[in-house]
């Protein structure tokens, strides 16, 4: 059983994958964060989750302490800091936004015009298309998810 963390729970994707995960059989939902809502409950943010989810928000260090693998479900930008924190401290980290998918820097650059934080951690990065890459995808510690677009 993994003990999963997720650190922008608060926005749509993080919300949704809190209702996955909460019905995952390998997983065990450890943390979850926001630094909007920080303090409060998640099933005071959705209601839906009044008694299902009553997880009080973190912040992304008592996520990644809790966790085991951490999903972050951010805009772009906000995820590389958060890898190498996950990174050093041997917490898998699976990006939700977009701050992995791409691994030349000047596209990154050119979509995003943001650069690269940390050049290492999107060479260890893979794409986690797994019907494509599956294979890579296993045993790495930094995963970028595709998005709704390619999949």
């Amino acid at each position: 059983m993994y003990k999963v963390g997720i650190i922008g729970a608060t926005g749509y994707a993080g919300a949704e994958i809190v209702r996955i995960l909460l019905n995952h059989p390998y997983v065990e939902l450890a943390a979850v964060g926001s630094r909007s809502y920080k303090g409060k409950k998640l099933s005071e943010v959705y209601p839906n989750f009044k008694n299902i989810c009553d997880m009080i928000l973190l912040d992304n260090e008592d996520v990644i302490e809790k966790s085991d693998v951490v999903f972050a479900a951010l805009p772009h930008g906000l995820s590389q800091d958060i890898a190498k924190k996950c990174y050093d401290s041997n917490v898998f980290f699976i990006d939700i936004g977009a701050d992995f998918r791409l691994h030349d820097e000047q596209d990154y650059k050119e979509w995003y015009g943001l650069e690269f934080d940390h050049r290492q951690l999107h060479n260890e990065a893979v794409y986690g298309l797994p019907e494509l890459f599956g294979e890579q995808i296993k045993g790495k510690r930094i995963i970028a998810n595709p998005g709704c677009y390619p999949t």
